[in-house]
């Protein structure tokens, strides 16, 4: 496939998503103006892989994960960001448990009972709120800095 098509394949990926998710339409002007705030490092970077840099943004009032692929420089979704990150924080916090569990029965050098195994849950459980509730804050503090675009009036 030409870099060109691939190029409008992912736009057009992209405008169906934001229609089909958060009745957006995505039309050029909305794009360029995405794509500007992310040249001019005015939104914040939630997560970077080898192909891609997934962003937060504030959309009429939608809080979404914008995915912007590194070498075509072009949106290729979006994201719904109360499920991407609980998702996100999910799999941070199962990777915790288990090396956390791991470790424990590495110095016990014998399996966990369920007892113990629920204790520690509780235990872990209650840290984690404290971690997502600080988190929360943050994010609120971030909500209200300049990531808004109101599509309706395209204020920039």
């Amino acid at each position: 496939m030409s870099r060109q098509k691939h190029i409008k394949n992912q736009r057009e990926h992209a405008k169906k998503r934001f229609e089909e998710r958060f009745k957006i339409t995505l039309n050029k002007k909305l794009r360029k103006q995405i794509i500007s705030r992310i040249n001019n490092n005015k939104l914040i970077k939630i997560n970077t892989n080898k192909k891609s840099i997934n962003y937060y943004i504030v959309i009429n009032n939608i809080e979404i994960i914008i995915v912007f692929h590194k070498k075509t420089k072009n949106i290729v979704t979006c994201l719904y960001y109360r499920k991407y990150m609980e998702e996100k924080f999910e799999k941070i916090t199962m990777g915790i448990k288990r090396r956390i569990r791991k470790k424990f029965e590495e110095i016990a050098n014998i399996k966990l009972s369920n007892k113990a195994k629920e204790d520690i849950e509780k235990l872990m459980s209650k840290e984690f709120k404290k971690v997502r509730e600080f988190h929360e804050k943050e994010l609120e503090i971030k909500k209200k800095s300049i990531n808004y675009i109101n599509t309706r009036n395209h204020i920039e």
